[in-house]
Order: structure tokens, then sequence, then C-alpha cells
């Protein structure tokens, strides 16, 4: 599956070894917002994990962020960026 494909894998080929698993993991800002974003690869599956990060002091911070963002929205996002970066769509999504 090369929906990434990290640099070293053609020198590690010379070595007798098998890859069981890959990772992939991402820091950015999308949207003005902070996201680790995750892509998770073995033998023929593939997993994304969106995780969106909020600087929050207490409940009150917690409660205005919540408010002014819903999470709909933030996976509305994050599946829209799975398709403009790796034409992808999500399977049997019924919101």
């Amino acid at each position: 599956m090369d929906l990434i494909r990290l640099k070293d894998l053609d020198e590690t080929q010379d070595i007798k070894h098998t890859i069981t698993d890959e990772q992939c993991v991402r820091h950015l800002k999308l949207n003005g917002r902070d996201l680790n974003f995750t892509i998770k690869l073995k033998k023929e599956s593939i997993a994304f994990d969106f995780n969106y990060n909020f600087e929050i002091q207490n409940l009150v911070d917690f409660k205005a962020r919540m408010s002014e963002t819903s999470i709909l929205e933030l996976k509305q996002e994050a599946v829209q960026f799975m398709s403009d970066i790796y034409s992808l769509e999500l399977e049997g999504d019924t919101e």
C-alpha cells in the first residue's frame, strides 16, 4: 500500500526483516486548530486517527471551546482533509 512511503523503506529491504505494520504521525494546524493525525498501516488495512487538541485551563474554557466548534464540524473537517490529501472517502458514514 503506497499511501505513505517513508524514504528509508528501500534501504531497509537489503536487511532480512519483515515490516508488520507502519505508522505515520503528523502534528499540524488545520484551519487554525491543532490536530494530531496518525495513519496506521497493517497488511492491507489502513486506519486514520484524527485527534484535535484545544488549549483549556478549566471547565469554563472547555465549555466555551465546545460551544464554538461542534464535534460534527471537526469530523467533517477531518474527513474533508482525508479526501483532499489522499483521495479517500469514509465508508459506511451516516453522520
